[in-house]
């Protein structure tokens, strides 16, 4: 239980800097989110204009202009929809961790299916146009059947997609073949690595590979798909 609570956190935090909002500084979310300007800046990337920010304290120096922030971002994430009943702002200022994970988590979902809406494709047309790179790639790799096919767990296939797209970001030599615990967590941790290399928005860690969670390994085909949509439209 406690990995999993460290690797989310982890996640968010990869997430949140990944998002070009000058984040890269939060180390930890339960300190560095209880001002609750990131959780701000977050929703005012997912919904622009929905912050008047002439009214959030950008440097709270108390915990009442940390709890000000905080209810902002709460009864913003309710008016757009978000799950976040019975989290308090000052629950937040207080950095518990259960709240912090909660509204982070939140926003990271809902981030990833304003992303999957505004790529414009459904579920098979990702898991479709992932097979196809990969057969291009190398046709010895097995084709997915499903977002949480165990044949992602090994890496190779979701490595070779990322070098379909970028062969520039991938060496083909640190693949490995994935036959023991330890190969597939290195390819997992270099498909990470490799797919930020390439600029890809990022909502999975190592873990969410290796344990071929659906929804994450579906963001990350759906984020290479994107970026792949991006080098072509740009000439690359």
């Amino acid at each position: 239980m406690l990995t999993a609570v460290i690797g989310s956190e982890r996640a968010l935090r990869m997430w949140m800097a990944s998002l070009g909002l000058g984040l890269e500084y939060i180390s930890s979310l339960y300190e560095d989110c209880r001002d609750g300007v990131a959780f701000l800046k977050i929703l005012d990337f997912l919904q622009p204009g929905s912050i008047v920010w002439s009214e959030v304290v950008l440097q709270p120096r108390s915990i009442y202009e940390r709890v000000q922030n905080c209810n902002r971002s709460v009864s913003t994430a309710q008016k757009r929809g978000l799950h976040v009943e019975g989290i308090a702002g000052k629950d937040l200022a207080d950095g518990l961790s259960t709240y912090i994970l909660s509204m982070a988590s939140q926003l990271m979902r809902s981030h990833a299916c304003q992303f999957l809406n505004d790529l414009g494709m459904g579920e098979t047309d990702v898991l479709a146009w992932a097979n196809c790179q990969v057969r291009r790639c190398d046709t010895s790799v097995t084709s997915l059947r499903s977002f949480s096919d165990p044949a992602i767990r090994d890496g190779v296939f979701l490595l070779q997609l990322l070098r379909s797209v970028a062969d520039d970001c991938v060496r083909p030599e640190l693949i490995l073949s994935g036959e023991n615990e330890l190969e597939r967590e290195q390819n997992a941790k270099y498909t990470i690595s490799c797919a930020h290399k390439m600029g890809c928005l990022v909502f999975a860690t190592w873990e969410d590979i290796v344990e071929a969670r659906a929804r994450s390994i579906l963001c990350l085909l759906a984020a290479a798909m994107a970026e792949d949509l991006r080098r072509h439209d740009a000439g690359l």
